[in-house]
């Protein structure tokens, strides 16, 4: 069941970032407030099946690619200061 609830996340990610991708109307800080609201979905969804593996293997990869690695960061850092 973890394995097919890992492949509709990256599924999700990946229209996602798409989707992001076509919306060029956006402004920046309407951006950042959504893709601010996955990462820190996906981070969640990784911490409640314990897996940091699938979280930096697969789904970090996925931010990268866009040029979001700060604001993963940024969204990460309250996981780790509450020890998660």
């Amino acid at each position: 069941m973890k394995q097919k609830l890992k492949e509709k996340i990256l599924i999700e990610v990946a229209r996602f970032q798409k989707r992001m991708n076509e919306k060029k109307s956006l402004s920046e800080q309407e951006a950042k407030k959504k893709n601010s609201a996955m990462i820190r979905r996906c981070i969640e969804f990784c911490v409640e099946i314990k897996d940091s593996d699938f979280l930096f293997k697969k789904i970090f990869p996925t931010f990268l690619e866009n040029d979001q690695t700060s604001l993963f960061a940024e969204e990460l850092k309250p996981f780790i200061l509450m020890g998660h």
